[in-house]
């Protein structure tokens, strides 16, 4: 019985809600709030609009320069794993991006076989 009273009582200080704890690197920077959501969103569309203009019947093809290694694709998994993301929100994307292809590169040899 102490414990649920503990806990009833540490509910009622934090109205309702369970303390959020949050664990982050040394000299990680956390920001919240609407400047961090236009960054993520701009971050986000500067992804996007690298991959954009090769989709489609249209779709053209991105010379990539990396280290010296040039590189022609108009496939957007290689152009985004090409590319350098530092950005949190964008890297979430490029790594969607990444786990989709190769989920289309296993199940691509099934419908071969058919």
């Amino acid at each position: 019985m102490g414990l649920q009273d503990n806990e009833s009582e540490s509910n009622t200080k934090h109205n309702g809600k369970q303390p959020q704890i949050i664990l982050l690197k040394e000299g990680t920077e956390n920001s919240q709030g609407k400047p961090q959501l236009i960054s993520n969103i701009n971050a986000c569309q500067a992804v996007v609009d690298a991959v954009r203009t090769t989709l489609g019947p249209r779709g053209m093809d991105k010379l990539l320069v990396n280290n010296g290694k040039a590189t022609i694709s108009n496939d957007g998994a290689t152009i985004m794993r090409l590319l350098d993301i530092v950005h949190p929100a964008a890297k979430t994307l490029v790594d969607i991006a990444k786990s989709q292809d190769a989920e289309v590169r296993i199940v691509k040899p099934l419908f071969k076989c058919l």
